[in-house]
């Protein structure tokens, strides 16, 4: 079982998708999973995350759902220590998950939850 299981939620996503998934397993922590719920996409959605390997585990709901509903129904799939949310319009800097990993298994403090910084970019993937 993997330490960490990210969580995605996507309806018709493929714009940025690839892009999202790309620096979750460019990430300097490897031992996660992925679980991806597809919101009744119809945008060639799958074919993308096709191309990945075992780590990121598809699910379909049976309808479309609120985003709420969605993570819900993807919650049930997550079975790691720890638990991420990344939206598919989203990226990481490579170090994110180790980082949060590194505080959260540090025995001196009892947090149970890391959030960090955000930078707005644009659609060209430029820093605003």
């Amino acid at each position: 079982m993997a330490t960490v299981s990210i969580l995605m939620n996507c309806h018709n996503c493929s714009k940025y998708l690839e892009e999202s998934l790309d620096s979750i397993y460019q990430q300097t922590y490897q031992d996660f999973e992925i679980v991806f719920i597809d919101n009744c996409s119809d945008d060639g959605t799958n074919t993308i995350v096709n191309q990945y390997d075992k780590r990121l585990k598809y699910y379909q709901t049976p309808h479309f759902m609120t985003l709420g509903e969605a993570r819900s129904f993807g919650l049930q799939f997550c079975k790691s220590k720890y638990l991420a949310f990344l939206d598919t319009d989203d990226t990481w800097c490579p170090t994110i998950l180790e980082k949060s990993i590194n505080i959260l298994n540090d025995k001196g403090n009892d947090y149970s939850m890391t959030y960090a910084n955000i930078a707005f970019i644009d659609e060209k993937s430029k820093v605003d």
